[in-house]
């Protein structure tokens, strides 16, 4: 039986990252209908499209009473995108930037939101006035984020799709929503169930395994698109890392708790610190990352990765 629900959370997990490419594709081009521009498609519409899953596994894990499971999940995740997703876009294009992050302090604010799950934990509870705080900053980057593309003429594009082809992105992504809040609830059922009996913390499968996983849309982005449209993926991951810092206020707000396996996750707290402070280095002396930078980043994942095997045995 443990077997059967570790193959379904693998073929579940794959089913939630097909549907959330399928939103993303939705939901961009709906944006682009109404003339929004690539820069905000990317950054703010695909990075929350391609965060459904990790939202709805926070939905999911809150209602069955295991909110640690988006703990590790979000953490996770933002470790996976900033140290192997953003390595391997780095070693497979050779070099990434991003231009907007180097107006208005936008490089910085980004960090600092990244960091805010860390900074909110730290007293071992997450609290609902945690959760609205973690939302009101996020919402805060947005807002900075629109007035600095406003202010460069660059918030709206000069054109929009047919009435025809907004009807189409529509449903397909009320589809691919739908497939994705079915697999989703499955996913967490069965990772709740071989949590209990292999005795594996349900945090560690969030941070291993369920982070990889519902990442697996921007992981599909990194390695068919770094090469053409490196510009685009760097905005799909930074927007994806950005919201997983709402989402950890949803989950406050759905299902407020104490941190269980403090250690562990002040542990993975730790690591996220020093990644940003390792990212901000690497994105501020030159205004890029290059390949060797890259290495570098994926290297800590494995160190991060080896250091949590620990709890598996």
């Amino acid at each position: 039986m443990i077997i059967f629900h570790l193959l379904l959370i693998a073929a579940l997990s794959l089913v939630v990252s097909r549907a959330a490419s399928y939103i993303a594709r939705s939901v961009s081009g709906i944006a682009r209908g109404v003339s929004l521009s690539g820069f905000l498609v990317s950054f703010g519409v695909l990075g929350f499209a391609t965060s459904m899953p990790e939202i709805s596994v926070a939905v999911f894990s809150a209602a069955r009473g295991m909110p640690e499971l988006s703990l590790g999940d979000l953490i996770g995740a933002n470790i996976v995108i900033l140290s192997l997703l953003v390595g391997l876009s780095a070693v497979i294009s050779g070099k990434v930037r991003h231009n907007s992050l180097y107006r208005n302090g936008t490089l910085v604010l980004f960090l600092l939101d990244v960091l805010l799950p860390a900074a909110v934990l730290v007293d071992g509870r997450l609290t609902r006035a945690d959760g609205m705080v973690l939302i009101a900053a996020h919402v805060g980057f947005m807002a900075h984020m629109y007035r600095v593309q406003k202010k460069d003429g660059r918030a709206f594009a000069t054109h929009a799709n047919s009435g025809k082809s907004l009807r189409r992105n529509a449903i397909i992504g009320i589809v691919a929503m739908s497939v994705l809040l079915v697999a989703s609830y499955f996913l967490v059922s069965s990772a709740v169930l071989v949590a209990k009996e292999l005795g594996i913390s349900a945090l560690i499968i969030g941070l291993m395994l369920f982070s990889v996983g519902t990442n697996v849309p921007e992981t599909t982005f990194v390695l068919t698109e770094s090469r053409r449209h490196n510009d685009v993926v760097l905005g799909d991951l930074f927007g994806s890392t950005l919201m997983n810092t709402p989402t950890l206020g949803l989950l406050a707000l759905i299902s407020p708790f104490t941190v269980p396996q403090y250690a562990a996750v002040m542990a993975s707290c730790a690591f996220l610190t020093a990644l940003v402070a390792l990212f901000g280095m690497f994105m501020w002396t030159r205004r890029s990352l290059d390949r060797v930078e890259g290495w570098f980043l994926i290297a800590f994942y494995v160190a991060f990765i080896g250091y949590y095997a620990q709890f598996l045995s």
